[in-house]
């Protein structure tokens, strides 16, 4: 190595020292480079799995695409989750300005304390139109409203853990449209590098093919279509693909459809009877055995004999009952099991979507009492667990593939998640003021002016300390005052003295024009002016006195 380094330092200045330099060591020395190279190294699928007549690299699975969308169809359960999740997401496709609830979507500056100028309030409104509409208003063709857009991707997603939009530009790479596709026909494009990795490609390389019943259908780059999983997996098998709530629960809803069809076959085919009469004596005739099922016919027809014990005459009849057992009612609880599991890993409550679970957390009362198990905390929690991760999902999607192509300083977001209606909506926006808000930081998001004195959080302490402050701060220009006011007495005082000061000079020097009783009356009123400031008087007296002369004291 350090022969290497000396011969690539000597070689900077002198030519000539590289043709000493043997071929195979010029090599070695300068593919060194080699290793600051930016560019990844390892391998994004498995080259041996990928076959080479194929263009692109198909999903390694057990399951095919279209038996993943049979199990979401047919499964009741799965069903369920799927439109629930659909319509709930729905709520949020409108822009938030439209609405009293801020329940919707918003265009925002990626820095939230970016001021909001008319210009960028313009483009705000401009880039929210044009998500409203998948696409400009003015180009012609046929395009799906956003509200539709949203309810296929979320399909999808809950489906394959796939979501494929296709983004339509002009020539200039301006984004004019996008539109949802189905995600279970885009394949990913085998690298050219013949390396098996991904990094290489640049966005207006072919990264996606349609294929329908094996054929390619079209191709796309990387700035045509838009791909993303929300369970993405590092296995080289699986690279590029997400992996499905679905494929994680094939055994499950596999028991739980033949849970179904079980039950159903139990009332399509009648299945057992209640119970059965046995007459042990077996020699009687045929003649009395059709009466007495004569008999008991008659007794038990229609609707009003309905479970009416009847009354024959027989000998030796044993009743043999049929009903389930209390052990075959554990096929109930074997059925909320599977409808557990299947909602715990698609992060939804039963509740939400009709199963009330029946076992789990807090069915006894100890549980009870160290959990909230109530219905609104089970929405809560399966919405945090479930909505907002699929909400946040969606949002960065969008920001990837089409508002950052407008404009890489705004973001697009998911607004009013935690909103109430009505006085419970009131009831939260008060504690949010009362806890982390200012007024006008509530009255802006409900788009309302701000107010004076509005810029505090309601926090009781919080107030209570800027009132103390304040009050604080009242006493402090008191006691400025107070001392002004005395000083400005003190000044006028000393004002007083000093006129008196100089009425007793002049009639201690002789110069006064007073009479006896003007001057006795000059030393009494100086007398009570400093009567208050002993030492004052003293000194004036001291000074006054050192004034006179000697032979008149």
């Amino acid at each position: 190595m350090e022969y290497q380094r000396k011969s690539i330092a000597r070689a900077e200045y002198d030519p000539k020292w590289e043709n000493h330099v043997s071929e195979e060591l010029t090599k070695a020395i300068f593919s060194t480079s080699r290793r600051s190279r930016k560019s990844p190294r390892a391998l994004d699928f498995n080259p041996v799995a990928v076959l080479d007549v194929l263009e692109y690299k198909d999903k390694i699975s057990a399951l095919s695409w279209e038996f993943l969308q049979r199990m979401a169809r047919k499964d009741s359960v799965v069903a369920a989750i799927i439109q629930t999740r659909v319509n709930q997401v729905s709520r949020f496709c409108y822009p938030s300005r439209y609405r009293e609830d801020k329940v919707g979507f918003k265009i925002r500056p990626r820095d939230p304390k970016a001021p909001i100028t008319p210009a960028l309030e313009k483009k705000i409104i401009e880039i929210e139109n044009f998500i409203e509409h998948c696409g400009k208003e003015d180009e012609q063709g046929l395009r799906d409203p956003f509200p539709v857009f949203l309810k296929k991707i979320v399909r999808d997603r809950l489906t394959y853990d796939a979501v494929a939009v296709e983004l339509v530009s002009t020539r200039k790479g301006e984004l004019v449209s996008f539109h949802a596709v189905d995600a279970a026909t885009i394949r990913l494009v085998i690298p050219k590098d013949g390396k098996g990795s991904f990094s290489s490609m640049s966005r207006d390389d072919i990264g996606y093919q349609q294929v329908i019943q094996g054929e390619v259908k079209a191709e796309f780059t990387f700035n045509e279509m838009g791909y993303g999983v929300f369970n993405p997996m590092t296995d080289i098998n699986q690279f590029g693909y997400g992996y499905s709530e679905l494929e994680q629960l094939v055994a499950i809803i596999t028991s739980h459809l033949y849970a179904e069809s079980y039950n159903r076959l139990f009332f399509q085919q009648g299945s057992l009877p209640k119970g059965m009469l046995n007459f042990k004596s077996g020699n009687m005739s045929r003649q009395k055995l059709e009466a007495f099922k004569r008999q008991w016919q008659m007794q038990i027809a229609g609707l009003t004999g309905a479970w009416r014990m009847p009354i024959v005459s027989g000998t030796d009849i044993q009743y043999i009952p049929m009903h389930l057992s209390n052990q075959d009612m554990e096929f109930a609880k074997w059925l909320d099991y599977l409808v557990n599991i299947i909602c715990s890993v698609y992060a939804i409550s039963p509740d939400e979507i009709g199963f009330p679970s029946r076992g789990g957390s807090g069915t006894d009362s100890h549980e009870r009492a160290l959990f909230d198990n109530s219905y609104e905390s089970k929405l809560r929690n399966s919405r945090d667990k479930g909505l907002y991760p699929l909400l946040d999902f969606i949002s960065q999607f969008i920001n990837k593939n089409i508002v950052q192509r407008i404009d890489p300083d705004l973001i697009f977001i998911f607004e009013g998640m935690d909103r109430r209606q009505g006085m419970e909506r009131i009831e939260a926006l008060n504690k949010e003021i009362r806890a982390y808000k200012t007024i006008n930081e509530v009255r802006q998001e409900e788009g309302l002016p701000p107010v004076e004195y509005g810029d505090i959080i309601l926090d009781p302490m919080y107030v209570n300390y800027l009132i103390q402050k304040e009050q604080l701060e009242l006493q402090r220009e008191s006691n400025k005052l107070s001392n002004w006011v005395q000083l400005v007495g003190l000044k006028t005082q000393m004002l007083q003295l000093q006129q008196l000061e100089q009425s007793i000079m002049g009639v201690a020097s002789g110069n006064s024009d007073l009479t006896e009783e003007e001057e006795a009356s000059l030393d009494q009123e100086l007398e009570d002016i400093l009567s208050d400031d002993v030492p004052l008087l003293n000194r004036l007296k001291e000074e006054i006195e050192g004034s006179f002369p000697e032979d008149d004291q």
